[in-house]
């Protein structure tokens, strides 16, 4: 309700300003809404390439994503590539992959924050006791990624854990939307 108050505010105001200022709003909103990969800044832009050559070295191109968003620089990685099935625990693989991006995380500026989404499937959790539905599940990988890259000395402050459980399906395959979203920005 509030967005719709502040849309029907500003199509009042735009009403009565002339075509010019009508087109600086357009271009103002446009830059705060957009980010296209070429204007990146310079951070963003070096942990892409790191990234990126991660992705070719490790060969994790059908389990790994890299996006530039509104928000930053995201990297989705699918399936069970992070975690067993109803498991928390970090495999092998991935805790390889979190121990070489550490470095570049460390290396952020202070301004920059590294968020850690955990999404699970719509299948409702029955036979276990440690994780009672998918909000459970979901928020206990994003922290022990969070974890896992603390014990790595990335600064605290920049982490944060987010468990989104099935409400930000991606695909109509299941083992799809069981994700780990690394968000830098």
């Amino acid at each position: 309700i509030t967005n719709l108050l502040a849309l029907f505010i500003l199509l009042v105001a735009m009403s009565k300003m002339d075509t010019q200022t009508v087109d600086m709003v357009r271009q103002s909103i446009k830059r705060a809404t957009t980010k296209p990969f070429g204007e990146t800044n310079q951070a963003d832009k070096k942990f892409a390439a790191a990234v990126t050559e991660l992705i070719r070295k490790h060969d994790l191109k059908n389990v790994a994503n890299l996006q530039n968003t509104v928000d930053g620089i995201s990297l989705t990685f699918s399936g069970g590539f992070f975690f067993e099935t109803l498991s928390a625990d970090l495999t092998p693989e991935a805790q390889k992959i979190l121990d070489t991006l550490a470095p570049f995380f460390k290396d952020l500026p202070p301004e920059m924050r590294i968020d850690v989404g955990g999404h699970s499937d719509t299948l409702r959790i029955t036979d276990d006791s440690l994780f009672p539905s998918n909000w459970e599940l979901s928020a206990s990988r994003a922290a022990s990624v969070v974890r896992f890259l603390a014990s790595r000395d990335v600064p605290t402050n920049k982490l944060r854990a987010i468990g989104y459980a099935d409400t930000q399906p991606i695909s109509k395959v299941l083992d799809q939307n069981r994700r780990v979203v690394i968000r830098v920005g």
